[in-house]
């Protein structure tokens, strides 16, 4: 007997704040959820960019991704785009999720 376990789909990215300030450290902090709203339970892969440019390569624990960067070269008072690559695994599907990012003076 044989089965087949379809994987789930990434549904959306919760950004805690999506304004910070400039400064030297700063803690980007997530909540990854699948298509039901639930938070991502595996140790998923997720790659971090920041308007195209790859900033980190990281994991997604427990449906959380914190990300801690260097605020310093961006420029205060513009938008940029946070883009957050969801590697496929058992569980499920590969995902790009993209999220504005005021960066506040």
């Amino acid at each position: 007997t044989s089965f087949n376990v379809s994987k789930a789909d990434i549904g959306d990215v919760n950004i805690v704040a999506r304004s910070i300030n400039k400064g030297k450290n700063t803690t980007l902090k997530a909540t990854i959820y699948d298509e039901s709203y639930t938070k991502v339970t595996s140790s998923a892969k997720a790659v971090v960019k920041i308007n195209g440019k790859t900033f980190t390569q990281t994991r997604i624990v427990d449906g959380k991704l914190d990300v801690n960067f260097d605020t310093s070269s961006l420029k205060a008072g513009s938008t940029y785009n946070v883009t957050v690559v969801i590697g496929e695994n058992k569980l499920y599907n590969s995902k790009v999720l993209e999220v504005p990012l005021t960066i506040k003076a």
